[in-house]
């Protein structure tokens, strides 16, 4: 078999493989539960005007359907927060969030911004201190999750930091979440 050959057999067999993404897609759907967990995943509808048609926009996107059901699609329509969901919410809709920005085409969703703070610097917790509150972030609540989900989240955070031009902001972002705390996943097996 001459080079011409072996390269033409070579790039018939790439052309069969799966994309990056859908290769990250089927480690997703191994690594997350499908089952929607019991629980509270969106925080109660208190709201009133404006923040209520928000916040059932945002519970149109999520309720009743499992992770890989969810269509973000819809954002480019109706504007609306990640904030209405619960804690329990976002870790079970998280890999949505990273399969749906795995290929980098909808950065300019406020949700990716949502998303690349929170892998940074965890979820908000509110701290009472004598005559205010006082706003701290966490990265506790991601310990609920398995060695084999952290590292997918790392996979995810080094695609940023690779594809993405040098200069923007969620590079930095996605290299700090990585030195950080993400990052020690990469090296377990």
């Amino acid at each position: 078999m001459d080079i011409d050959q072996i390269l033409a057999q070579r790039w018939k067999e790439a052309q069969n493989e799966p994309s990056p993404y859908e290769r990250y897609k089927q480690k997703l759907l191994a690594a997350f539960p499908g089952e929607i967990p019991s629980g509270e995943l969106f925080y109660p509808n208190t709201f009133d005007g404006s923040d209520e048609i928000d916040y059932l926009n945002c519970i149109n996107i999520f309720k009743g359907k499992k992770w890989f059901e969810v269509d973000f699609n819809v954002l480019y329509k109706n504007y609306t927060q990640i904030l209405w969901l619960a804690d329990l919410g976002v870790i079970y809709y998280l890999p949505a969030f990273l399969l749906y920005f795995y290929n980098l085409q909808h950065l300019d969703l406020e949700y990716f911004s949502s998303l690349m703070f929170m892998l940074e610097e965890g979820f908000i917790v509110p701290k009472s201190s004598y005559l205010n509150v006082k706003i701290e972030h966490s990265l506790a609540p991601f310990k609920c999750l398995t060695k084999e989900q952290s590292k997918l989240i790392a996979l995810f955070l080094v695609n940023v930091a690779n594809l993405l031009p040098s200069d923007y902001f969620d590079v930095q972002q996605a290299q700090r979440a990585l030195k950080n705390y993400w990052g020690k996943f990469l090296l377990m097996d």
